[in-house]
């Protein structure tokens, strides 16, 4: 193997676990901005279905739904607690920031599919396969969106621990994964080693 085809399945291997990573990153942004705008969305339909109980259903069939306060006080308070929920909905747009991590993930799983084809060693990759798998990667950000800088080091460490739980269950799949969790923070806090 030349020199240059080293070089460059060194280079597509880095790929890889770039693209492996963000993908992690990005997958766990999206399932947060996700979660937080499903709980947003009940909130507000809890809101607002409470607040439609309270102006027909209490009156008409005499059911105390204010909890022994002033109906027309509590009516007021829950219609602004609707109102501020469906403007923090509107501000935050965590449906869409979910949505453009989602597509970030999407594409750097592609680029990563990509790689593996020539890291695994079923193809060699020739210098326009490299140049094809970068531009792929380099473009993913304009597609999507960035992970942002206070959310990257916390991303790439449940990765890098993600990866490490992984291989250690190929040797010991029997392992409970929250007590391996617990001597890698030992080992890596407290540099005592129960992992072997």
């Amino acid at each position: 193997m030349s020199e240059a085809v080293k070089q460059m399945a060194e280079e597509i291997s880095k790929i890889e676990r770039k693209a492996d990573q963000s993908c992690s990153i990005h997958a766990s942004l999206r399932d947060k901005y996700s979660n937080r705008a499903k709980f947003l969305d009940y909130l507000l339909m809890a809101a607002t279905t409470y607040l439609l109980g309270l102006t027909l259903v209490e009156p008409t069939i005499g059911l105390p739904l204010s909890l022994g306060f002033d109906r027309v006080l509590f009516i007021t308070i829950m219609s602004l607690i609707a109102f501020f929920l469906s403007v923090v909905q509107f501000k935050n747009d965590w449906k869409t920031i979910a949505e453009a991590h989602h597509q970030s993930f999407k594409e750097y799983a592609n680029v990563k599919a990509e790689c593996r084809t020539f890291t695994s060693g079923s193809k060699v990759a020739s210098d326009v396969d490299y140049q094809r798998i970068r531009d792929s990667y380099n473009v993913v950000a304009d597609i999507g969106t960035n992970i942002p800088e206070k959310e990257f080091l916390n991303g790439k460490r449940r990765h890098k621990k993600k990866v490490f739980i992984s291989k250690y269950l190929d040797e010991h799949p029997g392992a409970w994964i929250w007590l391996v969790k617990l001597k890698l923070f030992i080992r890596d806090n407290f540099n005592i080693n129960y992992l072997d």
